[in-house]
């Protein structure tokens, strides 16, 4: 499977800067240094779990990050792609992470935001989410729904570069 990392993200590169994909697909995008990040390792695996086989899901990372000795430290949520060049960071327009992009055929970025409300400030989680913001558009998609926005910003680390 790891060989077939480079041309998987090449497509997506490709595929982002057209706005067409093949599938439905989930770009998580994370950083290793980033303790918002890490803290929503178990969500994105429960989400990549629940999901996975109506969307294709990945996370993302900034060129240069040790993508294999992170996935060992807080598990593999789902298969991991490096951003190499940023354009899957542009097309989504990512700004923090942790944040989250959705892609759909022939529609290209119809969500991008946070993935719930848990942390809703800096410094400042709850016990549990109230809002599931990212599941929340996953559901509209199944239902041919056009996703809500989400309700509130991201809040996370800056995204590198």
């Amino acid at each position: 499977m790891r060989r077939l990392l480079i041309p998987l993200l090449a497509l997506l590169s490709a595929c982002a800067s057209k706005e067409e994909f093949d599938r439905p697909t989930v770009l998580i995008f994370v950083a290793t240094d980033c303790p918002v990040s890490n803290r929503y390792a178990p969500e994105i695996a429960r989400l990549s779990r629940h999901y996975g086989n109506r969307f294709e899901f990945h996370t993302v990372y900034a060129a240069g990050a040790d993508v294999a000795a992170h996935q060992r430290s807080y598990g593999k949520p789902c298969e991991a792609l490096v951003d190499a060049d940023g354009h899957l960071t542009k097309a989504a327009r990512i700004e923090v992470v942790p944040e989250a992009a959705i892609f759909l055929p022939k529609k290209g970025l119809v969500y991008h935001g946070r993935i719930d409300d848990r942390i809703f400030d800096v410094g400042v989680e709850r016990a549990a989410p109230t809002t599931h913001d990212l599941e929340n558009a996953l559901k509209a998609v199944l239902r041919n729904e056009t996703p809500p926005a989400p309700s509130g910003r991201a809040i996370g680390c800056p995204v590198a570069g």
